[in-house]
């Protein structure tokens, strides 16, 4: 019994004399290496590959955007954060939760959810969990800590606008983009 990917590769060989001017898209990188194994044993001698491209390549691709990398990413959004915030975070602090905060925006954008009303109800779901019903008012770490809840639905439009004028971003928001793109008006 053949694989899924044995299948395709027996599929790409049968359906194309040469795989050079062929493109397969493919959920991840990873899954590329297991096809052309498999085209491999198909093969006698040397012998062209097709093109292996994610489908968040191939978005991109289409956009005016080129995909940034995870860490000039991460660089980008602390800078993002220092500004908007006026904090003096350090870079080694910020990593501890920076990533977590750019799958968030990530996240956010792929399901073409609008930024501000996500963060609008993290903030308040946030705020009624730092209330305590035996305190009148919050305690500076809770005032703290919703004041940085405040902050970022203008951190994440602050890293889009300075990713895009730099002619870069993320995935999630090439998705966007190209989705907002194909909408009809």
């Amino acid at each position: 019994m053949s694989s899924f990917l044995q299948d395709i590769a027996q599929l790409l060989k049968t359906q194309h004399q040469s795989l050079a001017n062929v493109a397969v898209v493919l959920p991840g990188k990873r899954t590329s290496i297991f096809l052309k194994k498999h085209l491999k044993a198909l093969e006698e001698g040397a012998h062209w590959h097709p093109e292996f491209l994610t489908m968040s390549e191939v978005l991109a691709k289409q956009t005016p955007f080129q995909a940034i990398q995870q860490l000039d990413l991460l660089v980008e959004a602390y800078l993002s954060f220092k500004e908007v915030c006026k904090s003096e975070e350090a870079f080694d602090s910020f990593m501890s939760w920076g990533p977590i905060m750019l799958a968030d925006f990530n996240e956010i954008d792929h399901q073409l959810a609008d930024p501000d009303a996500v963060f609008t109800d993290l903030r308040k779901i946030k705020y009624v969990e730092a209330w305590s019903f035996n305190a009148e008012e919050l305690s500076l770490t809770q005032e703290e800590f919703l004041y940085f809840w405040n902050q970022l639905p203008k951190v994440y439009h602050h890293l889009k606008n300075k990713l895009q004028q730099k002619g870069s971003t993320y995935g999630g928001a090439i998705a966007r983009w190209q989705c907002e793109q194909s909408l009809p008006i």
